[in-house]
């Protein structure tokens, strides 16, 4: 599996993405799914999704925690709480390119606005769910 840089430049990833799968004989390409809360759905992205698309190739996606997330601390490693959450939006952004749907200002405006609100939001229903419901850890297995 190659692993690719997200946010590098579009060239030089899908220089990388060619030589890891043509000369290489590597079966997917892996990347985080947002660097500095710019996710895999964002235009940036389109020529190298589009290239796998083209090539068929899988695309593993690692969750990584958001900017919001890491000001809160409830006591757990922030990944655990992101990989529910970071995982849906980029899958979705991913069909959008590659069906090609084009959204209008208006709704790409909405999207932007509610992502940017998500992350809070779910670590503090997160923190309401383990408020209620204590996490106790035992040495017994």
């Amino acid at each position: 599996m190659a692993t690719l840089p997200a946010l590098a430049a579009t060239d030089g990833v899908i220089e990388e993405m060619t030589y890891a799968l043509d000369t290489l004989k590597l079966d997917g390409v892996a990347t985080t799914t947002s660097t500095d809360d710019v996710y895999l759905g964002d235009a940036r992205y389109d020529p190298w999704l589009e290239e796998m698309n083209r090539r068929d190739v899988t695309l593993f996606a690692q969750p990584v925690p958001a900017k919001a997330s890491r000001s809160v601390d409830l006591g757990v490693d922030v990944s655990l709480l992101e990989f529910m959450f970071d995982t849906k939006a980029p899958i979705l952004g991913i069909a959008v390119v590659l069906l090609s749907i084009h959204l209008p200002v208006v709704v790409t405006s909405c999207f932007e606005l509610i992502g940017s609100a998500t992350s809070g939001v779910a670590v503090f229903a997160v923190g309401l769910v383990l408020a209620a419901h204590p996490v106790r850890f035992s040495p017994t297995v």
